[in-house]
């Protein structure tokens, strides 16, 4: 993203429901994907969960902050969570999108982020 000089590592999955709990099969595999991709920023779209809570997060996932847009009942919802080495300020939010103002501490470049979720219903317009 930021050329030979720099490198910064976002990842992005949709997992289509977290499992159940932090502790799930699938939320181990993706402790797994963050540690060896070594990403700065993480998005985790459809999670289907409303209960948990950026603290809840951090401790799981050793990052430093997340953002959380809660699921409404077991329909989407959205994680943000991001290392020591990246400022995120989430400037607006929904159940389909964030909008962030990044800061990369280390390669001192500033960027946008912005994260969607398309839901895979479609409704049909009258």
């Amino acid at each position: 993203m930021f050329g030979a000089t720099g490198a910064m590592s976002v990842f992005g999955w949709n997992c289509q429901g977290m499992g159940g709990s932090l502790g799930s099969p699938k939320m181990l595999h993706l402790q797994r994907l963050i540690y060896s991709s070594k990403a700065q920023v993480i998005v985790i779209s459809e999670t289907r969960n409303y209960k948990l809570s950026k603290t809840d997060l951090i401790n799981r996932f050793n990052v430093n902050n997340a953002h959380v847009v809660p699921a409404n009942g077991l329909l989407g919802g959205m994680w943000l969570l991001f290392n020591y080495d990246v400022d995120v300020e989430v400037l607006e939010s929904s159940p389909n999108f964030l909008f962030c103002m990044c800061d990369h501490k280390l390669l001192h470049k500033k960027f946008c982020l912005v994260c969607v979720y398309g839901d895979p219903i479609i409704k049909e317009l009258n």
